[in-house]
């Protein structure tokens, strides 16, 4: 990566350089990425029937669907799934401090078995990961109750207040776990570090971090109703999205990290071979 190639990618906008690479690099991959998702939406079956049987079965509580949302979203699957599409987003990253530039990595070849390997090597962290998060949102939900129906009614000023400040704690957090896993597989550090920095994260890019959660909740919600979609590409596609988005931001704090200029445009989708 030259000097000139850096200057010119840093006059990008984070979103734009996100949401072009991104774009680029499900072009690139999406055989593997397609595999890569089927994998981990095999592995996590039994927890989308487990949704679908509290529905069928009229059990609608608001922390049970939370729960279950947190384990699928940080389960030893999903830290596999991550781990092989870092391998992927690596074709365009240069991280040199990071762990993710280790010997596991070959550039030349995208390994489909390192989603087996992320789950070996990842599985207590995401156990850990789950447990504090059912903890932290079983927290937030409980109090954010306890101000509205029970606060609120007796000290109606006291208690919306304390009922804003909680969501807005709650929605701050929603932030932070987008960070969560991109911040575990690329640096030596535990969970709490890593919830830590991804707090910081947030409040020192607290519009990019925006942007970034409504991509991927806009995503999630196009390719559930497509079905389809969600069933081959959907957590492949958000992984990418999380691990890019990750970069991008943080190469305000490691000045070693650069992203690859991409200089096909969207003609190139269309003629692939002018590019």
């Amino acid at each position: 990566m030259t000097e000139k190639v850096k200057k010119e990618d840093d006059k990008q906008t984070p979103n734009k350089l996100l949401y072009k690479n991104s774009l680029w690099l499900f072009f690139d991959y999406i055989i593997k990425i397609i595999l890569i998702s089927v994998l981990w939406f095999f592995f996590s079956t039994p927890f989308f029937y487990l949704g679908y049987v509290f529905i069928v079965g009229g059990l609608k509580i608001f922390t049970m669907y939370l729960w279950l949302l947190i384990i699928i979203m940080f389960s030893p699957f999903s830290f596999g799934a991550a781990y092989a599409v870092l391998q992927i987003v690596s074709q365009v990253v240069t991280a040199p401090k990071m762990e993710m530039f280790d010997k596991v990595y070959d550039k030349s070849e995208i390994k489909v078995k390192l989603f087996f390997n992320g789950i070996f090597k990842y599985f207590w962290k995401s156990f850990l990961l789950i447990i504090i998060n059912i903890i932290i949102s079983g927290f937030l939900y409980l109090n954010i109750y306890f101000y509205w129906h029970i606060l609120v009614p007796k000290m109606q000023l006291l208690g919306l207040l304390l009922t804003g400040i909680m969501i807005w704690v709650t929605l701050i957090y929603s932030l932070m776990t987008v960070y969560f896993i991109p911040l575990l597989i690329t640096k030596k550090i535990n969970v709490f570090k890593a919830i830590y920095q991804s707090f910081l994260l947030v409040i020192d890019n607290v519009f990019f971090s925006i942007s970034l959660a409504l991509l991927n909740v806009s995503l999630t919600i196009i390719l559930i109703f497509t079905l389809a979609g969600f069933f081959l590409i959907y957590y492949g596609i958000m992984i990418i999205l999380m691990l890019l988005g990750y970069f991008v931001i943080y190469r305000k704090y490691d000045e070693t990290i650069e992203i690859s200029e991409e200089k096909r445009n969207f003609k190139s989708l269309i003629r692939p071979w002018s590019s």
